[in-house]
């Protein structure tokens, strides 16, 4: 285990209403603490992350400091200019800015309907840092009250019901385990998302299908391998009664492989995995 895994392996905090308990919380007036290393439980390329000084259930990521976050991009040639902010305001941060104007982000959203995601939640902190809440998540030590058993084969097959929805699906810290020991993603990157790993529908599933049948119903086969079904109406509808924020984005694929995959799901109202929504039910 690595030394962030480690930091993570603590009291998983995330349930269905998580969100609820985070909004009691005050807002921080002291920041100082974002700019600490005895306390930092770990970074990315965009933030980096602490306990929450007044609740330990929770964390806070803020944003790195822009000649901080230029240092740590990967591939500088996929910056965009305006990418080369002031700062990283928490509202780049995939969906929220959409949250900020006090409405529904696409994570958030996911998340409600049983995706296998634990959402970031935006603060506004008019006269400090803006900031993000996230629940805790652990990567060992699963929560023995929970009297919930998991089916070995559902713990790490998330990344398949995700399909289109986030960049980066596959490096294992951008997953954590909940307090049933299912995975969640909990970094969705920033805009829409990582712009360079889409290629839409049809190049990305090239190769892939089974040219005797329809493009969307070798989609859902593929979920069915897995017992996977989608509320893909529910979630489509969601993207496109806001084409400002979400729909008609150009490397935006959820859109596109929702709309392909809509006619052959089944469409429950929840995710459901053998006919049961797991990231539901159970905490």
């Amino acid at each position: 285990m690595t030394a962030f895994e480690t930091a993570w392996a603590l009291t998983k905090e995330w349930s269905p209403s998580w969100r609820d308990r985070a909004e009691e919380l005050p807002l921080l007036e002291d920041m100082n603490f974002a700019e600490r290393n005895d306390t930092l439980m770990g970074e990315g390329t965009s933030l980096r992350v602490h306990p929450h000084p007044l609740d330990s259930r929770f964390v806070v990521k803020t944003p790195h400091p822009p000649s901080r976050r230029m240092a740590n991009m990967w591939d500088k040639s996929k910056i965009r200019p305006d990418e080369y902010n002031d700062a990283l305001m928490a509202t780049a941060r995939y969906g929220l800015e959409h949250e900020q104007e006090g409405n529904k982000g696409l994570p958030a959203f996911m998340e409600q309907l049983g995706f296998p995601v634990a959402s970031e939640m935006y603060v506004e902190n008019p006269d400090n840092m803006d900031y993000l809440i996230q629940p805790k998540m652990g990567y060992d030590n699963r929560d023995s009250s929970l009297d919930y058993q998991i089916d070995r084969h559902y713990k790490n097959i998330g990344e398949f019901a995700l399909e289109s929805a986030f960049g980066d699906k596959e490096t294992p810290s951008n997953w954590a385990e909940d307090p049933k020991g299912l995975e969640r993603l909990l970094d969705f990157g920033t805009d829409f998302p990582d712009y360079w790993d889409w290629d839409g529908v049809k190049n990305t599933w090239s190769g892939k299908q089974q040219k005797d049948i329809p493009l969307g119903e070798w989609m859902q086969e593929s979920l069915d391998q897995h017992e996977i079904q989608i509320p893909a109406s529910r979630l489509l509808n969601f993207i496109q009664d806001q084409p400002s924020v979400y729909s008609g984005k150009p490397s935006h694929g959820l859109e596109q492989y929702l709309e392909t995959i809509e006619p052959y799901s089944e469409n429950p109202k929840l995710v459901k995995v053998g006919g049961k929504p797991i990231w539901l039910q159970g905490y």
